[in-house]
């Protein structure tokens, strides 16, 4: 799945689908970051810059 953010496109695979509407922290689980020119974020640095990049979909989920 892919969407523009400003300059930048955000590029996420989609791993799974949970049984039921979740924190922030399990959703995660269920994407891997695949945007092109971004290391890998750590779970504990998602929680403070991925909230700015993925929509409130994913934020919320």
């Amino acid at each position: 799945m892919s969407w523009p953010r400003g300059d930048d496109v955000i590029v996420v695979r989609v791993e799974g689908l949970p049984d039921r509407r979740g924190p922030y922290a399990e959703a995660r689980d269920f994407y891997t970051d695949l945007t092109p020119g971004r290391a890998a974020i750590s779970a504990d640095a998602a929680l403070c810059s991925q909230d700015a990049l993925l929509p409130e979909a994913f934020a919320l989920a």
